[in-house]
């Protein structure tokens, strides 16, 4: 017997979930997501880290201890058979004081319960020779099975392959309502009849909890959900990062500190901070002067040789959903209504023991899996063209003319590759961004922005001014400058 789920939420959470799910033919799965793509909330604006899995007490959250190095191990595997881009280059927790170095012990024995593999504290010397840029370094903490990667693109890459195995994905589909008793939601576009319904709304999940009529954990916790936001900076990857690892400074009891690393792409990045935010301000995503100031001056404290300010070519905050008792909820009730909520960092590195963890409750609560025969772990991303070599360009245009033709010269994307990406999904100029890079290179899309309009407008036949720069966007364009001159003279 097919038994249909729905899952409320399309970051990485929800999609690592739907994908698990979709290794089973007996259920129906659809995710139901309220923004126009993937991605959208708290999964497009966060640091992009696999964390090895040693900063979580497993006495004090033992659901993120449990999950973040299975998670992480997990994701070495993923990031292959979904061609998912990744850099395993490890993480360094900074010790430049005597008395931290006891933090990094403590830190390492965390990390040994939490199963974290081939960690070491490293010498000065040793951590000297690795990180030649942090000046008075006396010892470090080394997991050389972290990674980063880019979790915007792990989430459309989850979401895609979980499609091509069957999932239905429902974009600008926002829950109004859930009546579990007669196995319901109802949205802006209809209802959808569910035997399991599966929370995954990030920021939003205490709101879609509390339509089941479910206010507390099972553990008692006040199910509310404040956010948490964090700042950063992108530098151009041309001036070169001045480490070769995700460092973090060593982590105070109110923090873990403001990191620098090369992204997966090459840039440097530094943050977040971190201001609580009331839980009414769960769209505010501002970065103010005061906060980006902060960041700044905190990584230049530990490794001087910062790019300048001015090499900096994007700012953008983040949003961390936040509980009052800081540990996921991933648990189930009655009816067939799981959470999977509070998911904070360490979530990307989590998420696909979160995704096994949600079958288990399901398995718990009485459904038999059926596994299907002829699932499909992979895919493919969009070729980039600047990686590939001549031959296979010269093929690529052979079958296609849209690749010769450069859209973003600072990126190296192609005609063909933002087509290509608007086949697969994207409906606003961001969308196309996450999927080929174009506009994310030193000039931000200022000299590409209206050919990408362009294209969008006539591959989805839609008037150029109805093109949206991202979710919750109001149009770019305002009208057509000529025909208003027309107009007044």
């Amino acid at each position: 017997m097919t038994e249909k789920v729905v899952i409320i939420g399309g970051g990485i959470t929800g999609t690592a979930i739907a994908r698990e799910l979709s290794k089973y033919d007996n259920l129906k799965i659809a995710i139901l997501e309220k923004e126009p793509d993937v991605a959208c909330g708290t999964t497009k604006a966060n640091s992009g880290i696999i964390h090895a899995g040693y900063d979580d007490d497993p006495q004090k959250y033992p659901v993120r201890a449990g999950l973040c190095s299975k998670g992480n191990h997990l994701w070495h595997d993923l990031t292959g058979k979904l061609d998912i881009p990744v850099r395993w280059i490890g993480s360094f927790v900074a010790a430049i004081k005597d008395e931290q170095i006891e933090v990094l012990e403590d830190l390492y024995e965390r990390g040994i319960k939490n199963r974290v593999p081939s960690m070491k504290i490293l010498g000065k010397e040793e951590a000297g020779k690795m990180e030649p840029n942090i000046p008075g370094l006396k010892a470090a903490l080394w997991a050389p099975s972290e990674g980063v990667t880019s979790p915007y693109e792990a989430a459309i890459a989850l979401a895609e392959n979980a499609i091509d195995n069957g999932v239905t994905l429902h974009l600008n589909t926002e829950v109004q309502a859930i009546d579990l008793e007669k196995r319901k939601v109802t949205t802006n576009r209809g209802e959808f009849e569910a035997d399991w319904i599966i929370n995954a709304a990030g920021l939003y999940g205490d709101k879609i909890s509390h339509m089941a009529e479910i206010y507390k954990s099972n553990a008692g916790v006040d199910i509310r959900i404040h956010p948490r936001k964090g700042e950063y900076f992108v530098f151009e990857y041309e001036c070169g990062c001045p480490v070769n690892h995700i460092i973090f400074p060593t982590p105070t009891p109110a923090s873990k500190g403001i990191l620098i690393w090369p992204d997966a792409e090459g840039n440097t990045v530094i943050g977040p901070n971190a201001q609580d935010l009331p839980g009414d301000k769960k769209e505010d995503k501002s970065t103010t002067a005061e906060g980006l100031d902060e960041v700044y001056e905190k990584v230049r404290e530990l490794v001087p040789t910062l790019p300048p300010r001015s090499r900096c070519i994007k700012n953008f905050a983040g949003l961390r959903a936040e509980l009052p008792h800081t540990d996921f909820i991933i648990e189930g009730y009655n009816a067939g209504f799981i959470n999977a909520i509070g998911i904070r960092s360490p979530g990307l590195a989590s998420a696909p023991m979160t995704a096994k963890k949600v079958v288990d409750l399901m398995k718990e609560q009485g459904f038999s899996f059926s596994k299907k025969d002829k699932f499909n772990p992979y895919r493919r991303k969009i070729p980039r063209f600047n990686e590939l070599s001549q031959k296979e360009k010269e093929r690529l245009i052979k079958r296609d003319k849209r690749y010769a033709r450069i859209v973003c010269w600072c990126e190296g994307v192609t005609e063909g590759e933002i087509v290509e990406a608007i086949k697969r999904g994207a409906s606003t100029v961001e969308g196309v961004s996450f999927r080929t890079r174009a506009g994310m290179g030193r000039c931000q899309s200022g000299s590409c922005l209206p050919r990408i309009i362009s294209i969008m407008s006539r591959e989805l036949g839609i008037p150029k001014d109805k093109i949206p720069l991202k979710a919750g966007d109001d149009h770019l364009l305002i009208g057509n400058i000529k025909a208003l001159r027309r107009r007044n003279e």
